[in-house]
Formats: C-alpha cells, sequence, structure tokens
C-alpha cells in the first residue's frame, strides 16, 4: 500500500524523469526541456495538470508487484535455505536471497516498467492524449502483440535506479543486486549489438 501511494505522489517526477531520459539534442526529439521545473511547467501547460498523472495507476501497480514478488521471494528462499540447511544464516545466505529476489522482481516487475515509460513518452495529440495507447490495458496488449513478448523486457538506458548502461562503452554500474544478471549480460555483447539498439526504443 505505501508503495502504491508513494508512486502516485511522486508520479510528476517519474514522468519527468522519463522524458528527460529519453530527450536528445538532435532535431528529432519530441521533448525539448531545459530541467526539471521547465519539465513540470510545459507538461502541465501542454497536456493539463493531469498529464504529471498519465500512468500513475500502472506505476502504482507496478510497485506493488515489485514490492510483493521482492519480499515474497526473499523470504521464502531464505526460510527454505536455512530449513534444508543449504545455507547458515549469514551474509552469504542473505547476499544470495537478494540477489534472486532482486532478479525475480525485475522478471515480474519489467513489462509493466515498459509499458509505464512508453505511455510516459508516447506522443501525444493537440488535445494532449496519447496517439498511440489510451491506457495501461491498451498498452499491455498493443506492446506484445505487435512486438511479441520479448518487448516486454527490453532494457532502458536506466531501469529505475538499480542499473545504467552505456552502449557506447561497456560501462556497467550496479546501485543495488536489482539487474544484475541483465547488466552482465550487457557488458559481454558487442558494444552497438541489438540488445543496445533495443534500450533507446523501451
Amino acid at each position: 500500500m505505501s508503495g502504491a501511494i508513494a508512486a502516485y505522489v511522486c508520479n510528476p517526477m517519474e514522468i519527468v524523469k522519463s522524458r528527460l531520459q529519453a530527450q536528445t539534442t538532435g532535431k528529432e526529439s519530441r521533448f525539448r526541456y531545459t530541467g526539471v521545473a521547465d519539465a513540470l511547467l510545459k507538461i502541465a501547460r501542454e497536456e493539463g495538470i493531469l498529464g504529471l498523472w498519465k500512468g500513475s495507476h500502472i506505476s502504482a501497480l507496478r510497485s506493488a508487484v515489485n514490492t510483493a514478488t521482492n519480499l515474497t521471494t526473499y523470504t521464502m528462499l531464505k526460510e527454505t535455505l536455512v530449513d534444508k540447511e543449504v545455507l547458515a544464516d549469514g551474509v552469504k545466505l542473505h547476499v544470495t536471497c537478494s540477489l534472486i529476489a532482486s532478479f525475480s522482481t525485475c522478471v515480474a516487475g519489467n513489462p509493466l516498467d515498459v509499458v509505464r515509460t512508453r505511455l510516459y513518452n508516447q506522443p501525444r495529440g493537440l488535445n494532449g492524449e496519447g496517439l498511440l495507447y489510451s491506457n495501461w490495458l491498451e498498452a499491455m496488449y498493443k506492446i506484445p502483440s505487435a512486438e511479441g513478448l520479448g518487448a516486454l523486457y527490453k532494457v532502458r538506458p536506466c531501469v529505475d535506479r538499480w542499473v545504467t548502461l552505456r552502449c557506447k562503452d561497456p560501462v556497467l554500474v550496479i546501485l543495488t543486486p536489482g539487474n544484475l544478471l541483465i547488466g552482465i549480460l550487457a557488458t559481454l555483447l558487442p558494444r552497438r549489438s541489438t540488445f543496445c539498439s533495443h534500450i533507446r526504443d523501451s
């Protein structure tokens, strides 16, 4: 519940963060913001004040799914490993459970993360309404229908505050255990691989 409430409260900053990350310096960029304050003002003026809360429902759902998956996986795995005497209670046990729980969270939450990002960054008409998806349910249906199920597991340049990937250089910064396996995979792939080219699209 707390995660869902936080998602609604913080949605304006999340949508600004997502658009600033997607913004490029070229003429093809759909977004022209000079900073956070400028983005907040322009979104409110061009799309209405409620434009700052577009995608908030999927954001709240994503937060609830991530929290439930992480806590459940960690707790059940820890109890199982201790009960079966696979690992003793200690650093190794906690690190192992944390990594697996974080990876499980990414698997469960990434489709919702992709949908949320698409809703945040989709082109909009003069009335401020999205031109590609009218709501998150439609996006959840259209994305895999048009691009295949793998489209729901594309990785953005920054997946939350977990992993930063730069495709021009094989640089990987792990900020928390989340997306560890995806991050390792990215460093092993060619610099300008298909994987990296898809990152900008998600």
